[in-house]
C-alpha cells in the first residue's frame, strides 16, 4: 500500500486504532535496524526490526533469556529492514518452521537458514571493490 504522500507502508488495525496512522515514515517513525538473538541454550532464535537505537529492544530480550546477538545492523538503508523480517518469516513458513511462541520466535534449529538471508541480503552486503578497466594497450583481442 502507499500513503497520500507516496511512502510504501503496511497499515496494521492496531496502529490506526491507537493514532499511529496507516504510515509511519509520515510520523516520522521508520524500522532501521535489524537483529538476531539467541539464548545461552541454543534453544531459540528471535529476529526482528525496531528504530533508531536498538539497545532497549535487546535489552528486553536479554531479560526474556535471549542475551546473545548474533546480528545487528543498524542505520539500514531505506525501507530495507522491514522487507528482509518478512522475507525471513515467508522463508521459515515455507520451510514449514513454525514459531516456537509470537511470530518471530524460533527453534534453534533454523538459525543458519536466517543467517544466510540476512548475510546475503543484497542492501547488507559490502560491495566488491571493482578495479578500474585496463587501458586500450592492456586490453586483450577477443578474436
Amino acid at each position: 500500500m502507499t500513503c497520500a504522500k507516496g511512502h510504501r507502508c503496511t497499515p496494521r488495525p492496531h496502529d490506526v486504532a491507537t493514532g499511529n496512522g496507516i504510515c509511519w515514515t509520515c510520523k516520522g517513525r521508520s524500522w532501521d535496524a535489524f537483529y538476531v538473538v539467541q539464548d545461552a541454550g541454543l534453544e531459540v532464535v528471535k529476529f526482528g526490526i525496531t528504530n533508531a537505537d536498538p539497545r532497549p529492544r535487546l535489552r528486553e530480550h536479554a531479560r526474556d533469556g535471549l542475551d546473545q546477538v548474533v546480528r545487528l545492523h543498524t542505520n539500514m538503508p531505506g525501507d530495507t529492514a522491514r522487507p528482509l523480517e518478512r522475507t525471513i518469516l515467508a522463508a521459515l513458513r515455507d520451510c514449514g518452521e513454525e514459531p516456537v511462541r509470537g511470530r518471530e520466535y524460533f527453534p534453534g534449529r533454523v538459525l543458519p537458514l536466517v543467517l544466510n538471508l540476512v548475510d546475503n541480503h543484497p542492501a547488507l552486503r559490502p560491495l566488491p571493490s571493482v578495479s578500474p578497466p585496463a587501458s586500450r594497450r592492456e586490453q586483450l583481442a577477443l578474436w
